[in-house]
């Protein structure tokens, strides 16, 4: 979920706390088993509490609290594409984290800021999914995978021709890999504006009926 900060603003307790001690000194000078002392008591510590509020003698506690806002997913199905996206994604910065090839690392920062995209998309437009789930079972599986062989190869004491082709193999996956993912995010974009453009052409042509807009 979201985590979001907002400003509380709550009244300073010192009041309460004067009442409550002016109700104590009272107690300590009338007969308190009697009730009208009792009332006397309680009236004078709210009076205390009113006056000392009213003319704002302490500041009132100004904090900055964090919370969580509910996420609204259009079903069950893209709750569990987004969710199961973003545990992918913390896969891929924890491996990031133990690469430690520059170039890989760049190239796994650009696939996950493209992966994130898209989750962002499939999140506002829950149409979109059909055309994510080879991408979700498939593509991103195979990406942390690779990345888990890069890894085991960079920490392994491997040497040679073979170990050294092997990463660049990979890197060449990833390089592929890259630009798939932005042509993913592009199709994603590109059926979108499609939708706008021809929902806007339909608009324009019933203004155009009703006389809103001049004939073409």
């Amino acid at each position: 979920m979201p985590i979001k900060t907002k400003t509380v603003t709550n009244k300073s307790p010192i009041p309460i706390y004067l009442g409550a001690g002016t109700f104590f000194l009272i107690s300590l000078i009338l007969p308190m088993y009697r009730m009208s002392s009792i009332l006397i008591g309680l009236g004078l510590s709210l009076m205390v509490i009113f006056v000392t509020r009213k003319m704002n003698l302490f500041k009132d506690i100004v904090e900055t609290v964090t919370y969580e806002e509910p996420e609204f997913f259009a079903s069950k199905e893209i709750e569990e594409i987004v969710l199961e996206g973003r545990k992918m994604k913390e896969q891929m910065i924890h491996l990031d984290d133990k690469i430690k090839d520059e170039e890989v690392s760049a190239l796994i920062v650009k696939i996950e800021k493209t992966h994130q995209a898209i989750l962002d998309v499939v999140q506002k437009q829950p149409e979109s999914v059909q055309s994510l789930r080879k991408y979700m079972k498939y593509y991103v599986p195979s990406i942390l995978e690779l990345l888990n062989h890069y890894n085991e190869l960079e920490h392994s004491e491997l040497t040679g021709n073979n170990a050294e082709t092997g990463r660049q193999k990979i890197k060449q996956l990833l390089e592929t890999a890259d630009k798939a993912f932005k042509k993913q995010l592009d199709s994603l974009m590109d059926s979108k504006m499609l939708d706008i453009t021809v929902e806007s052409r339909v608009l324009e042509g019933l203004m155009r009926k009703e006389g809103l807009l001049e004939k073409k």
